[in-house]
C-alpha cells in the first residue's frame, strides 16, 4: 500500500472511509442548511414544504452518523497505537487542524442527537437549528486544512470550498441576515392584517409564515391565510392549541407582523377537474375559507364537508353559508360527528348529509 505520509503512513482503507465520511458530511449539512432557508424554488423542486422537512430531517440524521464515523474510521486506522493515533483524537492536542473537527463534532452531535429523541419548545428548536448553522465554519476549516485526500487534490479542495460556501452563504443570508434570501412583507395587526408596503400575492390556498415584533421571541410559524388573493387585508385562522399560538394572543392591535411566503400547493386552482369534493375538518377549514371566497362563475362546482365534533364547532358554518346563497357552484355540508357520526366514504359523497 506504500507511505503517503501524515495519518495515512499504515494503510489506506479505514483512512478513505474516514474522508469519504467526512467530505459527505459536509455536503449533507451544507444542503440541510441551504433546504432550512425554505427558499420557494426549493419547494417546489421538491414537491412542498413537508417533504422538504422530511429530507432536511433525514439529512440530518445522515450527518450526524457520518460526522460520527469519520474520526471512528481514523480510530481503526490507528489500531494497535490507539495513544497517539487513536483515542488522542478525542483531546484537543492534535492541533487547530485537527480541533476544528473536534469543535464541529461536539456541537453537532449532542444537539443534533437532542433534536431527534427530545421534545422541544417551537422557538428552542429554531435557535438550536441556528447554532447547529454555525459548525458549518469550523467544519470546512478541518475539511480544507487537516490533509488528507483535500489536501491532495485542487478539484476536491476547490469543492469543498464551494460547498462551504453555499452553507455560509444560506446561514448568513437567511439566519443572520434574516431578510437576504428570504423576503419578509411588513404587516399591522388590526384584527386582521393590514399591508404596511407590497401586498402578499397568493393562490387561495396557500399558507405563509407569519412572525410579530411583540411579544419577542415568537419565531415564525406557518399558517393558512383564510381570505381570498383580491381582498385588501389579510385574515388567519389560529387555535390556540400549544405555547406558540397561545403567546400570539398578546399581539396588541397595531403591532407589526411580518409574512414570508407564500407556499404550498394545495389549490383549487392547481387541479383542473371539473367538480370538486372538499373535506376539512375544525381548524382545517382556514384553506378552504379562502379557496371558497376566490371562487367566482365559471370555476367548477364545489361540494365542502365541514366536519367537527358538534355543531357549535362550525364557527363559519354562516360565512360559509353566505358563500354558498351568493355562488351557485358551492354547496355546504356539516356533519357533526355527534349527530352523525365519524365522517366516512359513504358519508362523505355527492348525495350524502343534510346541511
Amino acid at each position: 500500500q506504500g507511505r503517503v505520509g501524515g495519518r495515512f503512513e499504515q494503510g489506506l482503507t479505514w483512512a478513505l472511509l474516514s474522508d469519504l465520511a467526512g467530505l459527505v458530511a459536509l455536503a449533507l449539512l451544507a444542503w440541510v442548511i441551504v433546504l432550512s432557508t425554505r427558499l420557494r424554488p426549493l419547494e417546489r423542486l421538491f414537491g412542498g414544504l413537508d417533504r422538504l422537512y422530511r429530507w432536511h430531517h433525514l439529512l440530518g440524521g445522515l450527518v450526524v452518523g457520518l460526522a460520527v464515523a469519520h474520526p471512528f474510521a481514523l480510530m481503526l486506522h490507528g489500531a494497535g497505537r490507539w495513544a497517539d493515533a487513536g483515542l488522542g483524537l478525542l483531546w484537543f492536542d492534535q492541533g487547530w487542524a485537527v480541533a476544528f473537527g473536534q469543535i464541529a463534532l461536539y456541537i453537532m452531535v449532542p444537539l443534533l442527537a437532542v433534536t431527534f429523541v427530545a421534545r422541544m419548545h417551537h422557538e428552542t428548536f429554531v435557535w438550536v437549528q441556528r447554532v447547529l448553522g454555525l459548525v458549518m465554519l469550523p467544519a470546512a476549516l478541518h475539511a480544507v486544512t487537516v490533509g488528507g485526500a483535500v489536501a491532495r487534490s485542487v478539484p476536491l479542495r476547490i469543492a469543498v470550498i464551494v460547498v462551504a460556501a453555499a452553507g455560509l452563504t444560506a446561514y448568513v443570508g437567511h439566519t443572520l441576515l434574516g431578510r437576504l434570501l428570504v423576503r419578509r412583507l411588513p404587516y399591522r395587526v388590526l384584527g386582521v392584517l393590514a399591508p404596511e408596503a407590497e401586498p402578499l400575492r397568493f393562490d387561495p390556498g396557500q399558507f405563509a409564515f407569519l412572525t410579530f415584533a411583540r411579544p419577542s421571541g415568537i419565531q415564525p410559524h406557518p399558517f393558512s391565510i383564510a381570505s381570498a388573493p383580491e381582498e385588501d387585508q389579510l385574515r388567519f385562522v389560529i387555535k390556540a392549541v400549544g405555547d406558540h399560538t397561545r403567546r400570539m394572543s398578546a399581539v396588541a392591535a397595531g403591532g407589526q407582523g411580518r409574512l414570508e411566503g407564500p407556499y404550498g400547493g394545495f389549490s383549487y386552482r392547481y387541479w383542473p377537474h371539473r367538480r370538486q369534493i372538499w373535506v376539512a375538518g375544525g381548524i382545517g377549514i382556514a384553506p378552504f375559507l379562502s379557496m371558497a371566497r376566490s371562487l367566482r362563475p365559471g370555476d367548477p362546482p364545489v361540494l365542502l364537508y365541514y366536519c367537527v365534533h358538534h355543531r357549535g364547532e362550525a364557527v363559519f358554518a354562516d360565512e360559509l353559508r353566505q358563500i354558498e346563497r351568493k355562488c351557485p357552484a358551492f354547496s355546504l355540508r356539516v356533519l357533526a360527528e355527534d349527530i352523525d357520526g365519524p365522517p366516512t366514504a359513504a358519508l362523505v359523497n355527492p348525495e350524502g348529509a343534510e346541511a
